[in-house]
């Protein structure tokens, strides 16, 4: 469905909550974007019925794209970044957090970074390397289309991509038969076609009645 100017209803749905969690009376909001409570509607402008610990709550967003990195940098508490470089840090999102902070006499110090890091503990070193590989193959193969995949770019920005460091380009297809194994082996499962299954996405897929034993034995 179309969602025409993300970066504005992000930045007024932070304005809402931050409402909603100050609790200094019924919430009436008629932004640009929201409009509440609804005109000619049945509802009425409502108090969060229960008392939080702060009026205040740190509003962390997650992003990767340059003018929402620049978003964030103005208005959120904290950053989650996924797939986080140091390396390539500034390159990637130096200019558009400055800019965001720019904008609102902001500095640095006023965000929190808080990464996204791919963990697999596994005694067996190539088998842990597998189960991160699975999951960067989802976003870099499966998010987005053919023409558009936005963690594809950041790869690029981080330097993958080239002769050295290739994103290989039969990755969308992949990922969905990665997927799709995935789903197909918990639904042969579900409909009782097999007592166990082995899962694209890692491991061996089983009924929930049977986890108890398998796991004891």
């Amino acid at each position: 469905m179309p969602y025409a100017k993300p970066w504005g209803r992000t930045r007024e749905y932070i304005e809402v909550v931050r409402e909603i969690i100050a609790r200094e009376g019924p919430l009436e909001h008629h932004g640009t974007h929201y409009d509440l409570p609804l005109p000619g509607g049945e509802g009425k402008a409502l108090k969060l019925n229960f008392h939080p610990l702060r009026n205040s709550i740190p509003v962390f967003i997650g992003a990767i794209g340059r003018k929402s990195v620049q978003m964030t940098a103005e208005v959120a508490d904290g950053w989650i970044p996924i797939f986080f470089s140091v390396d390539h840090f500034e390159e990637s999102w130096g200019e558009h957090l400055e800019a965001g902070f720019a904008a609102t006499g902001r500095t640095r110090a006023d965000l929190e970074v808080s990464p996204s890091l791919s963990c697999a503990i596994d005694g067996d070193l190539e088998a842990a390397r597998n189960l991160v590989k699975a999951s960067l193959l989802l976003y870099l193969g499966g998010m987005g289309s053919r023409k558009t995949n936005f963690y594809v770019d950041l790869a690029h920005r981080f330097g993958f991509g080239t002769g050295d460091n290739p994103i290989f380009p039969d990755m969308y297809e992949a990922s969905l038969r990665y997927t799709g194994a995935s789903l197909g082996a918990a639904q042969s499962i579900m409909d009782g076609g097999a007592q166990a299954a082995f899962n694209g996405g890692g491991g061996v897929v089983v009924p929930p009645e049977s986890r108890g034993n398998r796991c004891g034995s």
